[in-house]
């Protein structure tokens, strides 16, 4: 894998899109469709390092609540996906949040994380 290859891939994972130069350059890498193998290494080194995915579900005051699915390690090491999604009049106030399933292992949790939040590809790109 090339290191422009994979700063897309970690972009596209983190932004959820490309800009049209960027996606060039991916089809330029001929790895199209992405493997959801190098889609779950982004995501591991991010739940790794923040312990929640995506980042931008981390609750921050005055900031708007992340609506889709979640990834967050729990206190005991497992890991749990919910579903969230804000107020409609108060995109700041959480509506409600659901869980969906908790798992001993994080590869089990980012692989069914990656089906029900792509399960058509990020933002057009395919995936795997």
């Amino acid at each position: 894998m090339s290191s422009d290859y994979e700063q897309l891939v970690q972009k596209l994972v983190m932004s959820g899109t490309l800009n049209v130069e960027e996606r060039k350059r991916l089809d330029d890498c001929s790895m199209l469709p992405i493997p959801k193998a190098h889609v779950a290494m982004v995501v591991t080194r991010i739940l790794e390092d923040v312990g929640i995915f995506p980042q931008t579900a981390v609750e921050q005051a005055g900031t708007a609540i992340h609506e889709g699915y979640v990834l967050e390690r729990l206190d005991d090491g497992r890991i749990e996906l919910r579903c969230q999604r804000h107020q409609a009049i108060n995109p700041l106030e959480l509506a409600e949040a659901k869980t969906v399933e908790v798992f001993p292992e994080v590869a089990t949790a980012i692989l069914r994380f990656i089906e029900l939040e792509w399960p058509r590809g990020i933002d057009g790109v395919a995936l795997q």
